[in-house]
């Protein structure tokens, strides 16, 4: 047999494997009022051409010809990710992430509202994250507090984040993946973010 083959075809297996037991969940539950993407477009005025983005949250903005969300997915699948993703939101946006959940033949258990109508009533990312973690495990009959649910590689994701068309989000799950390994199996993490050269555009 040919050794250059038999070690392809290790490290396409080992690629497969670091990519198995993910999960996403995608981090929408902001509020209009307190958006500075939905201040910009209320800027504009009523005879703007974005106007029909007010009250559409950040994940269903369509951005060549798709909503951010979709994007996303299509990149999952290429990463051969099929264990499923939840998405977290507020009450006011649910309906619409509903709606667009049954039009794509999605299960409607993939949309999670946090129950909040307003920025005052926010849970917070770390908040939302709990949640959606419990609802991820009580699907799959691990109960509220995970029990066996721990050993599940989750991929967090802004809501209002797209990836670079360049981005490899398979490499990183492979080191994310690694990192995990290198911790035991149990408190591995890998962060990605934009760098800012000037810091006064932090807030944007």
């Amino acid at each position: 047999s040919n050794p250059t083959k038999r070690n392809e075809t290790k490290r396409n297996e080992t690629k497969r494997n670091e990519t198995m037991g993910w999960k996403a969940i995608f981090l929408a539950a902001g509020h209009s009022e307190e958006s500075n993407f939905h201040k910009d477009v209320a800027a504009d005025g009523p005879k703007s051409s974005y106007k029909h983005l007010l009250g559409m949250p950040k994940l269903l903005t369509p951005i060549a010809g798709a909503p951010v969300v979709e994007h996303w997915l299509r990149q999952l699948k290429q990463c051969g990710i099929a264990d499923g993703f939840v998405i977290v939101t507020n009450e006011t946006y649910a309906p619409q992430f509903r709606e667009w959940a049954a039009a794509g033949d999605h299960p409607p258990e993939c949309v999670l509202s946090d129950g909040t109508t307003q920025h005052a009533e926010r849970l917070g990312a770390a908040g939302d994250l709990k949640l959606a973690v419990e609802h991820a495990w009580r699907r799959e009959g691990k109960g509220a507090s995970g029990g066996g649910g721990g050993k599940d590689k989750l991929l967090v994701v802004a809501g209002d984040t797209l990836l670079y068309h360049d981005f490899d989000l398979s490499a990183f799950l492979e080191t994310a993946a690694l990192a995990g390994e290198e911790a035991g199996g149990e408190r591995g993490m890998a962060l990605v973010y934009y760098g800012i050269n000037d810091p006064s555009e932090a807030h944007k």
